[in-house]
């Protein structure tokens, strides 16, 4: 029976790259904001890196993007992932490349597994004037 992820860690950021031989993660342009010119925002492009362990079996994952202050969907992926171990720790990348803020404000990028959230990071979209 499978047997639900833990998170270690989930970022947001510009770019993740594997290491060809060693498969080690690096994470390019950590973020917690972002400065759009227009709303809704030109399509963007950005990764989201997390970390899981303790997993065991195949597992449906699911990355939603909220709007917090409507709880709508903007965004979201899909994918189904196999935990051979559970003491291994599994690496994994989503990757946005048109996604669009429709307006300033709160959003949630919401991790979640067979429908329960496993971890979630909360970013702050605003106005290129409104620097912060």
């Amino acid at each position: 029976m499978a047997e639900r992820p833990h998170a270690l860690s989930m970022f947001l950021c510009d770019q993740v790259t594997f290491e060809q031989h060693t498969n080690k993660p690096t994470l390019v342009g950590v973020f917690t904001g972002l400065s759009c010119n227009d709303f809704p925002s030109a399509p963007i492009r950005l990764d989201v890196f997390a970390a899981l362990t303790n997993g065991n079996g195949h597992v449906a994952l699911d990355l939603q993007v909220i709007r917090l202050s409507t709880d709508d969907q903007i965004n979201g992926q899909s994918t189904e992932v196999d935990f051979p171990d559970p003491l291994k720790v599994l690496n994994l990348r989503f990757r946005f490349r048109l996604l669009s803020f429709p307006e300033p404000g709160d959003y949630m990028f919401q991790l979640s597994c067979d429908g329960d959230v496993i971890c979630h990071r909360r970013i702050h979209v605003y106005a290129s004037e409104d620097a912060e």
